[in-house]
């Protein structure tokens, strides 16, 4: 999808119809707040809303992968002083490869964000058909209120005024697009841990 956007409110507005209109709220109350991080995780979202998220398979490598996301996240989390552990245990695996990587992004992304500090856990491993990819943080957990609707596809403009907060409402679809499943549950060390399971076949 090619989207262009004029920076103009009277600009963005005249693109939009319909149910855009939750669109053009968070991208005006994201630019009052100078969020431009989410800016990516908005666009993928409204493709996603108008079905234009097209799965598209192909063999994939995964340590090359995810070295490759880890690498662009690298500069957040020295800022943060994370250390993201790792082990990758699948080679190759045939799915889309951009939803793959968003899922990973935008998990790793969460836990780094209430890591500070601390440790992010990253593993992929293959069981009884299914990919899992696990991410675990160190982070304060996740309050049971939260967790409970953490997936749920909630009003655009209340998501707005937190400040975001697309990057699970993203995973969760993208998830579902791959026919997979996704929960998330707090440690008994502390810390939440983000479990997608995708399937082989």
């Amino acid at each position: 999808m090619i989207c262009v956007i004029s920076i103009k409110p009277a600009g963005i507005k005249s693109i939009a119809t319909g149910r855009d209109n939750n669109f053009i709220a968070v991208f005006l109350k994201l630019s009052d707040f100078g969020d431009h991080k989410n800016f990516s995780n908005l666009l993928q979202w409204v493709a996603l809303q108008r079905d234009e998220a097209l799965i598209k398979k192909e063999t994939i490598d995964v340590p090359s992968l995810i070295s490759e996301t880890l690498h662009e996240l690298s500069s957040v989390a020295l800022t943060l002083n994370v250390t993201i552990e790792k082990n990758i245990a699948v080679l190759s695996y045939e799915s889309d490869r951009n939803a793959l990587k968003v899922i990973v992004r935008n998990l790793l992304t969460n836990a780094i964000k209430y890591s500070t500090g601390k440790k992010v856990f990253l593993e992929v491993t293959q069981q009884n058909g299914w990919v899992k990819i696990q991410v675990t943080d160190q982070g304060p957990g996740i309050p049971e209120e939260i967790r409970v609707s953490l997936f749920d596809e909630g009003d655009m403009k209340k998501v707005a005024a937190k400040g975001g907060g697309l990057g699970m409402q993203i995973v969760k679809k993208l998830v579902g697009e791959l026919k997979g499943e996704i929960q998330a549950h707090n440690i008994a060390e502390g810390g939440a841990r983000f479990e997608v399971q995708l399937p082989l076949n």
